[in-house]
């Protein structure tokens, strides 16, 4: 069951509220519990990835030795969104990325960049990756991704998540970590992790953001509502993930109740007018790398070709 409205959650930490990194202090990793004396926090920590645009949001509980697991997750990540991260124009941590789509029936990579504040493209001869109605002045571009491991995603997005936990949330649910550093989704009864992601017709997000939400009742007359889902904001595009269902909830978890899932509201940023929101959903507990095709709809004013 989906709500449009966001009734049963209410907002219990975001990434504005977190401490940025510092160094010379006593640590503990949040993810696997070692201490400074024991392993090293050399590395600036980003909670939110730079993938999704350079930003400060740095914390102070992760070790070296979880980042470079955590950078693996990223990456896949990263497949996942570069086509809207070029389009967009979204400086990363160096530059403005460009995205080059994989191969297909040996033909040359769709390539897409911007040079000047100028998308440009460049598509060789798979003409069959555009669509143009030129009475609407609107075409309907193909990217095709590189392989990308959908659990990874899945991992990442937990990371962060577990990154704004509230610490006595954290006790409550430390089997959260065990979701972190595993091969294959866990059959521990706390699965069902869900994502959403849409489109808003309108760039709205100059920085990104995540916030974790908290449901504020479980249960409600037979409908089930996950604890918690983070919201991951950047550009026009908002990830909405739920979090696997809590340990300490699973004496209500039952085959007859409905799994409900708010989605969050545009509105909730006041935004007065949106052209449109797309909605995806994605199979987050596959193991085995996929490739998929991502279909963008843009407007122009006018079409350059070099041939």
């Amino acid at each position: 069951m989906i709500d449009f409205k966001l009734n049963n959650y209410k907002l219990i930490n975001s990434s504005d509220n977190i401490i940025p990194f510092k160094r010379n202090i006593q640590k503990v990793c949040r993810f696997c519990n070692k201490t400074s004396s024991e392993v090293s926090f050399n590395t600036v920590p980003h909670i939110i990835p730079e993938l999704f645009g350079k930003n400060s949001v740095t914390s102070n509980f992760e070790c070296d030795n979880c980042n470079n697991t955590f950078q693996l997750y990223e990456s896949s990540l990263s497949t996942l969104v570069l086509p809207y991260i070029t389009l967009l124009g979204i400086r990363t941590k160096n530059k403005i990325p460009s995205f080059q789509s994989s191969k297909k029936n040996g033909k040359k990579a769709t390539l897409m960049r911007i040079r000047d504040n100028v998308r440009e493209f460049n598509f060789h001869n798979n003409l069959d990756d555009i669509e143009i109605d030129y009475s609407e002045n609107k075409c309907t571009i193909i990217f095709r991704t590189k392989k990308f491991v959908p659990f990874h995603i899945h991992q990442i997005l937990l990371k962060i998540s577990i990154s704004l936990l509230p610490e006595s949330d954290l006790i409550e649910n430390k089997h959260y970590l065990d979701h972190l550093f595993c091969k294959e989704p866990l059959n521990n009864g706390s699965e069902i992790p869900e994502l959403w992601r849409y489109q808003l017709g309108n760039k709205i997000f100059k920085k990104p953001s995540a916030k974790l939400f908290k449901a504020k009742d479980v249960l409600v007359d037979k409908e089930e509502f996950p604890e918690y889902f983070l919201v991951l904001a950047f550009g026009n595009i908002v990830f909405q993930y739920f979090l696997p269902l809590s340990k300490k909830n699973k004496h209500i978890h039952k085959k007859s109740n409905n799994i409900s899932f708010e989605i969050f509201p545009a509105f909730y940023w006041n935004i007065s007018k949106i052209n449109k929101i797309e909605y995806n959903t994605f199979d987050i507990l596959e193991t085995r790398k996929v490739t998929i095709d991502e279909k963008i709809d843009l407007t122009f004013d006018k079409i350059q070709s070099d041939n």
